[in-house]
């Protein structure tokens, strides 16, 4: 993604310094994500995939406010929650996505099931018809 951008009001109520109040724009500039991952297929006919190597790179983040104190202050917690997310992904996200991954897209194919509605080549003067579901899977 070459660049993703929020902005928005920020109002505190308790604020007696008014370090908190004011416009706020968050953005994040180059984000790439590099996946390895491999397709297995289960012994039940189901796809599963296998993440090797999970990269996220945020880019550049850019974080303004009306406030150069708070600006810089919350700037330095983002920079240092972008590097644990990025180190999380490289570590834990192969483990993740791969126990994640396979029941999703199960759930997305519709467990490889099509149905389909199929009349009846016997009796064909009263229009009977059926569901009839197709297995698609690979067994």
């Amino acid at each position: 993604m070459k660049k993703w951008e929020i902005s928005a009001y920020q109002e505190v109520s308790e604020d007696p310094l008014g370090l908190a109040t004011g416009y706020v724009v968050l953005g994040i500039e180059d984000l790439d994500i590099d996946i390895v991952i491999t397709l297995g297929i289960t012994e039940n006919g189901f796809v599963h995939p296998v993440f090797h190597d999970v990269k996220l790179d945020l880019g550049g983040t850019y974080f303004e406010f009306e406030n150069g104190f708070s600006e810089f202050m919350a700037w330095q917690l983002i920079e240092f929650l972008k590097i644990m997310i990025e180190n999380s992904v490289y570590f834990v996200g192969p483990f993740l996505l791969t126990d994640m991954a396979a029941d999703n897209i199960d759930r997305m194919l519709d467990l490889y099931q099509i149905p389909m509605w199929v009349r009846s080549p016997i009796d064909m003067d009263y229009e009977v018809e059926g569901l009839m579901s197709w297995d698609l899977r690979n067994t």
